[in-house]
């Protein structure tokens, strides 16, 4: 299949969503994001970091969340996604040969996010297109007694925009920062209650260093420290 891409440099800073937790949630009181447990398998070494195909399910499920509510269309390039995944467990296992301390048999899920989101970025494994939603909700066709269904909330047209010339970059850091947010906040072995600090220029300027291809890994990993670290 033809791999299609969407990337650009003119990613700007354009106003950016409130620092509130799960903010692709169609509910705000939801307590994780919509797509959070069909990415359970960074947790799960035998899960997606095994099989490609687990992983492709997963994003695939988020990229057609991510298609209601943007109105956006996401492509994902099986080859890209076979080379992202395959970088992704060896990267996962140099790190544990020669970056870990001795005896160190599993890898955190902050570290794996961060691999896999440096691969996902080396790899273009989503293509964005479209011009996106008018954020118009169209009654739905339903018959006289039936329950009116709720419609997911879609979102803004400054929101929309940052899919656009972000692309694969702007889409696979908001996938694994909710999947990471969603872990941090159900640990049981911190003292501290979790707060957000994610910020509107911080993730600006994140997406920008994922799209100059001038970021590391380990430096991802060090970022995803810094925004979830806590007693």
């Amino acid at each position: 299949r033809r791999t299609q891409t969407h990337q650009t440099c003119n990613y700007r800073k354009p106003p950016l969503a409130a620092p509130t937790a799960g903010r692709l949630n169609s509910n705000p009181d939801e307590p994780e994001p919509l797509f959070s447990k069909r990415l359970i398998s960074l947790k799960l070494p035998d899960d997606g970091q095994s099989d490609p195909v687990c992983l492709a399910d997963s994003l695939s499920e988020c990229c057609a969340i991510l298609n209601i509510r943007t109105g956006l269309n996401f492509e994902i390039s099986d080859p890209n996604l076979r080379a992202a995944h395959l970088a992704w467990q060896q990267e996962s296992a140099s790190w544990l040969a020669s970056l870990l301390p001795a005896g160190t048999k599993e890898i955190s899920h902050l570290k794996k996010a961060a691999i896999l989101l440096s691969r996902m970025c080396e790899f273009p494994v989503i293509a964005v297109s479209g011009v996106g939603n008018s954020n118009e909700k169209h009654a739905p066709d339903i018959q006289d007694g039936e329950a009116w269904p709720e419609l997911p909330n879609q979102l803004s047209a400054n929101e929309v925009r940052k899919f656009r010339d972000g692309g694969c970059h702007y889409v696979s850091w908001l996938i694994l920062y909710h999947v990471c947010e969603f872990f941090e906040r159900n640990r049981s072995d911190r003292e501290d209650p979790f707060e957000p600090r994610i910020t509107e220029e911080f993730e600006v300027d994140v997406v920008s260093a994922l799209l100059s291809a001038k970021i590391s890994s380990q430096a991802l990993h060090i970022i995803f420290k810094a925004l979830f670290l806590r007693d």
